[in-house]
């Protein structure tokens, strides 16, 4: 019985999420802020969020993929070796030397060190081939994070004694309450409102609200049960805020602008399937999951340095 009043629960509530959706999840300029970086590669640009007082940045992993698959520091393993360059591959972060990383932020060209990442990842095409390749360890490495759960980077520069930071927020995330976020999204491929497009060239706030399921997008297709099964996850965070390309990394705030998560990705057919515009389900990683995904590998001294931020929020 309470199990059925929690699911009655679950539904009221995206109702009225979904009626709010459209209202609450847009963009508006924003003051451009110290705690808050363009990050910009060859490939092209991500947004990141100072993190702490000793020049500690959160951003998505994606963006240095190409650089760490560059560095010597990774383990490259083909999943069906006998198929040479056509097998889908995992690689293994290792982690005896440092990755630097170079990158212009803010305009300034700048070597960053990237001191945390999670242990292995696979790129996105790579992860759609084995998907299809096989399902049952497609399930394995989405069990072990190696997709968006930790989709993730923390980088080191010189502190700056006029940057401000972010703190991380000690308060678990609930459905249906008000997220934002700052960055850089680029251009999209076009469908978008008036006043909702983009070039990457000003910082703007996105706002929405954190929704339960990912079939709460209004238009989501394919396999509802595989669809759940990767983004209806505890350490994820859904919601509408509307992200693009180039706002990838940016920090998911809270009302009091403290950190709940980490956008990485977004789920969105609205105008390949349907000719017109639709948000998405924006993908965050939870700050919980991810501070426990460190703990795993440094000393508590060292995680308690990445968030150690002091003239913050």
């Amino acid at each position: 019985m309470i199990y059925q009043f929690q699911n009655l629960f679950i539904i009221v509530l995206s109702f009225f999420i979904a009626l709010e959706v459209n209202a609450l999840a847009g963009w508006s300029e924003a003051v451009a802020s110290s705690e808050f970086v363009k990050i910009e590669t060859q490939f092209g640009h991500c947004t990141g969020t100072r993190i702490s007082d000793h020049g500690h940045i959160l951003t998505a992993r994606h963006c240095f993929n190409a650089c760490l698959i560059q560095s010597g520091q990774l383990e490259d393993e083909p999943i069906y070796p006998e198929e040479g360059w056509r097998s889908p591959k995992l690689y293994h972060v290792l982690e005896e030397r440092p990755v630097y990383c170079d990158m212009s932020l803010e305009g300034k060209n700048v070597r960053a060190e990237v001191v945390a990442t999670s242990r292995a990842f696979m790129v996105p095409s790579e992860q759609s081939s084995l998907s299809f390749l096989s399902p049952e360890m497609y399930q394995e490495f989405l069990e072990k994070s190696y997709f968006q759960s930790g989709d993730f980077a923390i980088l080191k520069l010189q502190a700056e004694s006029s940057a401000r930071c972010l703190r991380i927020s000690s308060l678990a995330s609930s459905l249906g309450d008000a997220v934002h976020y700052y960055g850089y999204p680029g251009a999209s491929r076009g469908g978008r409102p008036e006043g909702r497009e983009s070039l990457g060239d000003r910082i703007l706030m996105g706002q929405g609200l954190i929704t339960p399921s990912i079939l709460d997008n209004p238009c989501v297709v394919g396999d509802e049960i595989k669809l759940r099964d990767r983004y209806d996850r505890e350490e994820l965070i859904l919601s509408s805020v509307d992200i693009l390309p180039g706002a990838s990394g940016a920090s998911l705030l809270n009302s009091s602008g403290e950190i709940i998560g980490l956008l990485n990705s977004s789920y969105s057919n609205g105008l390949e399937m349907y000719e017109r515009y639709c948000p998405g389900s924006a993908v965050a990683i939870s700050i919980e999951s991810l501070v426990l995904d460190l703990r795993t590998r440094f000393s508590r001294e060292d995680v308690t340095q990445f968030f150690n931020c002091s003239q913050g929020n």
